[in-house]
């Protein structure tokens, strides 16, 4: 059975990879065997390691072919946390012409203030008016832990200086209305990918009302032309914003060639407006990814994939926690796929506890028949273009629950009942399964 990579595992988890203390750390090389390694390994290496800026810096100092390429992949990711950051950057770029070289070749803009330094000099209402002419090549900005203060309005004055972007992402990002985060995305006229996340405003209003205003917006602002080829919405949005930024994309063209979409899904609230952005989506939609990664909480909430009739790729959460009700969810959520172009479906589970309640079995219930009605479901034509199934079992386990060992046992058991459950898929040889255990970290 295929095992998840390291580096898969750290992906997949959102943490890095944990330290052997037994792994042997190597000295440098000496300066006669380093001098041997190829440019184009010490190239790769450098250029692996962009958004790390103090290792960048580091690697900067050790030779002259180094640091002009330690500095140019610095200046292609730019990070500013603070006020005083922003000061000495731009301070730098009006002094030394090599500064404004390098920075016009940056493509990523990272703005970062967490929620700690709120009584420090906000700064993010500054950047497009103190760098915007700096950074023409700029094609992605992420701004995240913006402060709790009102944005000067300079800020949605200046933004559009950055015409070039052509990906945005807020992530706890605090406005005071919806009006402010539909000037931000309008300020990008060759947005093409848009994430939000934990993103809330201080004005919240009713649906007639958000309407309302998007009609007077329409007629006071130009219509944008924004148009989005993914779109990632959803992580702890309130369900009120996210029906507010649903209706207005729907009612603009911004999603007319909309092709890959990221879902997180909470709560039955934000249902509605996720499977209006699937209907406005229509058949354009080609990659579908649903995401949920609370465990144990018998979440059975997926969008209605009906109107996206050419959709390639689908990753779903299986949020039931026994086998009667996966065969029931799974077989609710197929229903709803239309599409004859599916490709590539991947299934991902997480649990801390077994998936055998006594008295239930998935191979005493495939023999009962229990499974007749969803693998009938399987063989329908509509999943006939499958090449590949991939189911990835994550066990969660600590030392109060229960062990390593016991987590590995749960682990093969929902991976067998797992086969028995998609046995069509798994005759036709498209179906593989991938288990992992995962420590969970006490809390303090």
């Amino acid at each position: 059975m295929p095992k998840l990579e390291a580096d898969e595992v750290a992906a997949f988890t959102g943490h890095s990879r944990p330290t052997d203390p037994t792994t042997r750390v190597f000295d440098a090389l000496p300066p006669e065997l380093a001098d041997r390694v190829p440019w184009d390994v010490c190239d790769h290496i450098i250029s692996s390691l962009v958004g790390d800026q103090d290792a960048l810096c580091r690697l900067a100092l050790v030779s002259r072919a180094w640091n002009e390429r330690a500095t140019a992949v610095l200046f292609s990711d730019v990070t500013i946390r603070s006020s005083i950051m922003l000061d000495s950057l731009a301070r730098l770029a009006v002094q030394d012409p090599r500064v404004r070289a390098h920075l016009a070749k940056t493509r990523m803009l990272r703005l970062r203030q967490r929620t700690a330094q709120e009584k420090a000099t906000a700064f993010v209402h500054a950047v497009p008016l103190v760098l915007g002419t700096l950074l023409p090549g700029l094609r992605c900005v992420k701004m995240e832990h913006c402060p709790k203060t009102a944005v000067h309005p300079t800020f949605f004055i200046s933004l559009p200086v950055f015409k070039s972007v052509t990906s945005l992402k807020l992530c706890f990002f605090l406005l005071h209305s919806f009006s402010e985060l539909r000037r931000i995305i309008c300020a990008f006229p060759q947005l093409r990918t848009l994430s939000i996340h934990y993103a809330n405003v201080l004005q919240s209003t009713t649906r007639r009302t958000a309407l309302a205003n998007a009609h007077s917006l329409d007629r006071a602002l130009p219509r944008s032309s924004v148009k989005l080829e993914y779109l990632s919405l959803g992580w702890d949005m309130p369900a009120s914003l996210a029906s507010e930024l649903v209706d207005w994309l729907v009612g603009s063209s911004a999603l007319d060639a909309l092709s890959m979409m990221e879902l997180y899904l909470r709560e039955p609230e934000r249902m509605p407006p996720m499977n209006r952005l699937l209907e406005a989506a229509g058949s354009s939609l080609l990659w579908l990814r649903e995401v949920y990664w609370d465990v144990d909480t018998d979440l059975k909430l997926h969008c209605a994939l009906t109107p996206n009739t050419n959709l390639q790729s689908i990753e779903v959460n299986l949020g039931s926690t026994s086998w009667a009700g996966a065969a029931l969810e799974l077989l609710t959520f197929l229903q709803t796929v239309q599409s004859t172009q599916l490709q590539r479906l991947r299934i991902w589970i997480q649990s801390s506890k077994p998936w055998t309640p006594e008295g239930e079995h998935p191979d005493s219930m495939h023999s009962a028949g229990s499974f007749r009605v969803l693998h009938a479901e399987l063989a329908r034509k509509a999943f006939d273009a499958l090449q590949s199934v991939r189911v990835v079992v994550t066990v969660h386990y600590d030392d109060e629950r229960w062990d390593r060992l016991a987590a590995d046992a749960a682990a093969d058991n929902i991976v067998t009942g797992i086969r028995v459950l998609l046995a069509p898929w798994d005759a036709r040889g498209v179906l593989e399964t991938v288990r992992m255990e995962w420590r969970d970290r006490p809390v303090d």
